[in-house]
């Protein structure tokens, strides 16, 4: 019984075989019996290509042009065409796009004199990355469009996934990246779904290319990461070369030197090992990107005269422009002036002519025959419409015609009336509308001028009670220790006189920092602050006040330490987060007793940089949480040293902290201690000014 069913399922697929790639030839014919053999072969010929395309394109070419051949003397127009667009693919691998973009031209016109919806959009395709690779995005996009378009059509997912990520590529140099993004998502949900783990890989480096664009170097990071491992499961070691080199050009932006340059030795490796010269070009250029920045020119230069080479010989003129660019600019910089000014024409020339004339002659014709082609189906299929369509049309004319005439005339009528009857109707009703919302917005603008006026006069109310209050203490405690040591210079020992000195000293310095935290504060209220992220050291800053705090915290015997600090360097405003972390730390020192401990850590959670300032003090009450951090209704505290608070600094550190797109919150306990937390993240970029 087996047996029987081996030999049923084998014929099944050879008459599969025999009517798919056979299609031109009579079946039933006995004669053709020799020919449908030979069309099989075309197609294994034509598979044995594909095979070595990409590791031995010159093995791969020849038998595809023996496939052609055959197909050729077999009169098998589809295998033409197929055999016709792996050739092209062949010397597309060798950078010959000049042959590349004939093969692929006589393959598309096979293609649409079959009508051929699997092997047309596939040819699309190859030819506008040929554009692409040349630097014409709109033709590039168009052929694209196109191969979409008939993949939708029929039903291909894996085309059309393939399709909608080149067109998110092309969006991508022209920098529109929303656009790039909305085409790379939808091509990643089709690659999901497909369980294609290549194409998964694939729209994950190039959303993380966005991200990186963006300057968003910590999303873009994770995108490749992800990226690599799909890439690593599937063992596409070209992609693998690429990605490792996206990696390594996005630790170069965040100024990690060390793991930049392993990565970019791991694409450099693989592509060696592989004999992938296009990969190993790119990794020479992010080599030499990569010593530029850390600033030798001498090694940026050797890699990039290497990067030059290679793009040069592969006929990538937009990776040699960028090469000869880097090799000038490395030039400069030595004061290799020669060179700099000879790789700077080269750049300059690949710039304003990116095609040569044969190639653009060769585009030219694609263009010209697909576009006459397609413009002579549209009419021939309306000229069909609309010989179906006359006998009809000239039935209901006169139908149409009559009953046109009674509507038209039943209409006028019917407009004349309700005009005349409800034009001074609509016109009041217009007028009391137009009055009711003037009214309601008048309304709401007093109301909201109100509401203004009311917070602006707690506010005003506020400030002179501190000024009258609050600063006026250590203002006169300043005069009177003044006056005591004025008046009784001569008859205090010189400790009296030092102790005073230091009273006088910690009595200017609690005014001093008053009417700092006070100007701020209005300076905010004014929205005058101005938020300017730059690269700085979160933990150097920490340090910083900490070392600045440590005379206050030895008075009081308090520990104050900083431990567990992110050592990374992070985009932030310097002067908000130096204000923020001396009012904090301010503040734990005021409400700790002596023998107390005051500590600060960072910890990073959802790509927010948290800071935590935890004391041991006497706690906040939970009826004050809610309220804390504002200004109205505040009543002056004590420390734990009878040292004055207004509630201005905290006041200041939440104003501050909203313009850095952060947040600040506090968790307490009476008599245990309390930890003020805030947070700032880490995707800002660096303002360019």
């Amino acid at each position: 019984m087996i047996p029987q069913l081996r030999r049923l399922i084998s014929l099944l697929l050879l008459t599969v075989c025999l009517s798919y790639y056979g299609q031109e030839h009579d079946v039933t014919n006995p004669l053709n019996n020799y020919e449908k053999q030979d069309s099989i072969r075309v197609f294994y010929l034509q598979e044995e290509s594909l095979k070595y395309y990409r590791s031995d394109p010159q093995k791969a070419l020849a038998i595809a042009q023996e496939s052609y051949e055959l197909a050729t003397q077999l009169c098998f127009t589809k295998g033409r065409a197929r055999s016709l667009n792996i050739i092209g693919m062949c010397y597309d691998e060798q950078s010959d796009y000049v042959r590349a973009f004939d093969n692929y031209e006589t393959a598309a016109t096979l293609f649409e004199e079959l009508n051929d919806s699997k092997g047309l959009p596939n040819t699309y395709n190859n030819i506008g990355s040929l554009y692409r690779y040349q630097g014409n995005y709109p033709m590039a996009l168009e052929y694209y469009q196109k191969s979409l378009r008939i993949e939708e059509k029929r039903g291909d997912k894996y085309g059309a996934a393939k399709s909608l990520n080149n067109i998110g590529v092309i969006y991508l140099y022209q920098e529109d990246y929303t656009k790039a993004l909305d085409y790379f998502e939808k091509s990643l949900l089709l690659d999901h779904e497909l369980e294609d783990g290549n194409g998964v890989g694939r729209c994950l480096n190039n959303i993380g290319m966005v991200y990186e664009k963006l300057g968003k170097y910590y999303i873009a990071l994770d995108y490749y990461t992800k990226a690599l491992k799909e890439v690593i499961v599937t063992k596409n070691l070209k992609s693998q070369s690429n990605f490792y080199q996206s990696i390594g050009l996005c630790y170069m932006y965040l100024k990690d030197y060390t793991k930049a340059n392993k990565n970019f030795d791991i694409s450099l490796q693989i592509a060696k090992k592989n004999n992938y010269v296009a990969q190993e070009a790119n990794s020479y250029i992010g080599l030499t990107k990569l010593y530029m920045a850390k600033g030798d020119m001498r090694t940026a230069k050797r890699y990039g005269l290497k990067a030059y080479r290679l793009t040069e010989s592969l006929k990538q003129i937009e990776k040699h422009k960028e090469s000869a660019a880097l090799v000038a600019k490395s030039s400069a910089v030595l004061g290799e002036y020669k060179d700099a000014y000879a790789y700077e024409v080269v750049s300059r020339q690949l710039s304003d002519s990116i095609f040569n004339e044969d190639q653009i002659k060769a585009i030219t014709r694609v263009e010209d025959k697909y576009t006459f082609d397609k413009e002579m189906e549209k009419r021939s299929l309306l000229a069909k419409e609309e010989s179906l369509q006359k006998q009809a049309l000239l039935d209901k004319q006169i139908f149409i015609r009559n009953l046109s005439l009674f509507l038209l005339v039943i209409s006028i009528v019917v407009i004349f009336y309700v005009v005349k009857t409800n034009k001074q109707k609509q016109v009041a009703i217009t007028l009391s509308e137009k009055q009711r919302k003037e009214i309601e917005a008048i309304n709401l603008e007093l109301k909201r001028n109100t509401e203004d006026l009311k917070k602006a006069n707690k506010t005003r109310d506020k400030f002179f009670q501190i000024i009258g209050h609050d600063l006026r203490s250590p203002m006169i405690q300043l005069v009177q220790f003044s006056e005591l040591i004025t008046s009784n210079f001569k008859l205090f020992p010189e400790e009296k006189i030092v102790s005073l000195l230091g009273s006088i000293g910690k009595s200017t310095q609690e005014a001093l920092n008053m009417l700092d935290n006070l100007f701020q504060w209005a300076e905010t209220q004014k929205q005058n602050i101005a938020f300017s992220p730059e690269s700085i050291s979160i933990k150097s800053l920490i340090e910083n006040n900490v070392n600045l705090a440590e005379l206050r915290a030895k008075e009081k015997e308090i520990r104050l330490t900083a431990t567990d600090l992110y050592d990374k360097d992070v985009v932030a405003d310097k002067n908000i987060i130096d204000t923020l972390l001396r009012n904090l730390i301010s503040n734990a020192l005021k409400f700790t007793p002596r023998g107390g401990t005051i500590d600060i850590k960072n910890q990073i959670i959802d790509q927010q940089l948290i800071t935590s300032i935890t004391d041991s003090g006497i706690g906040i009450p939970k009826e004050l949480l809610s309220n804390l951090f504002e200004l109205d209704n505040r009543k002056t505290t004590y420390g734990t040293d009878n040292e004055k608070g207004t509630g201005v600094g905290l006041n200041l550190c939440n104003e501050l902290i909203r313009r850095h797109q952060g947040k600040i919150w506090v968790e307490s306990e009476i008599n245990k201690g309390s930890t003020f937390n805030f947070s700032i993240p880490l995707d800002l970029t660096v303002k360019v000014t």
